[in-house]
């Protein structure tokens, strides 16, 4: 049986962040939550990821710079989540 691939999940919403966390557990990811960009990138410190979804917006900001620098040089962000505010 092959090891499960890690996926980071960086949302400061909470409910996105734990809905899109299971379906990736379902689909068989092993996956790490972040809820602000500071908490992904002191998670990247010691782990990197094949996938990442990112917010499009951290803590009402654009997260353009996160997923342009710090987590992203290392790790592809592979998708965003969204959602109204």
């Amino acid at each position: 049986m092959k090891a499960p691939l890690p996926a980071l999940v960086i949302d400061d919403d909470s409910q996105v962040r734990n809905f899109v966390a299971m379906i990736l557990n379902d689909l068989g990811w092993s996956v790490t939550q972040a809820d602000s960009a500071e908490q992904a990138f002191e998670l990247a410190t010691s782990q990197s990821w094949p996938v990442v979804f990112c917010d499009v917006r951290l803590g009402g900001r654009d997260s353009a710079p996160e997923r342009e620098h710090g987590v992203a040089r290392r790790d592809p962000i592979a998708g965003t989540t969204c959602s109204a505010a």
